[in-house]
């Protein structure tokens, strides 16, 4: 079946034809990759590039009926979609590399040193409060930019650096208050 505009794309596929999936995937797929691949760009991330991949098709196949093709456009919706499912994985990625450094951590793979000054880092950054300790791992930990971090959260750049101010004269009195020995 051809599909002579995207309108009739996505009616083809609200109707679950699977040659609109298949000109979805043909035409979109090479960019979604490209985003999925700038995301999840460590070596530990890349492991979940396919299955990425493949939530984000299944993502959009079982909610297109959700997509308003008079309000939306199809492209902006799928790289969206495509950006909070690598973020969910980059998330996960991150998740399972502090369990994994844990472990290293408990069978002794780092000297005392390097122990002591993760514990401390950790320590130092559980001191903020939630919103503070998540804008801190999501600009120095993820490396997400200031405008990034403001759109998720659905606040102005301001607020963000403000935020980043606060949290870095708090850890300052947390590291010169004595949780730093030496």
């Amino acid at each position: 079946m051809i599909f002579e505009s995207e309108k009739d794309l996505i009616i083809g596929m609200k109707r679950r034809n699977q040659g609109a999936l298949k000109e979805v995937i043909d035409q979109y797929g090479k960019l979604i990759f490209y985003i999925i691949h700038k995301t999840l760009c460590t070596p530990n991330e890349k492991q979940y590039i396919d299955d990425c991949y493949n939530d984000v098709f299944t993502i959009i196949w079982f909610n297109i009926d959700q997509f308003d093709i008079e309000k939306r456009n199809l492209k902006s919706w799928m790289i969206g979609i495509t950006k909070l499912k690598a973020l969910e994985y980059r998330k996960k990625a991150y998740k399972e590399s502090m369990v994994v450094k844990e472990f290293e951590v408990d069978k002794g793979c780092h000297d005392s040193y390097e122990v002591e000054e993760e514990e401390e880092i950790r320590a130092i950054i559980q001191g903020l409060n939630d919103k503070d300790r998540y804008i801190f791992l999501k600009r120095y930990i993820d490396g997400y930019s200031i405008e990034e971090i403001s759109k998720e959260l659905q606040v102005t750049a301001d607020y963000i650096y403000n935020r980043i101010s606060r949290g870095k004269k708090k850890i300052q009195k947390l590291w010169k208050g004595g949780m730093r020995h030496g």
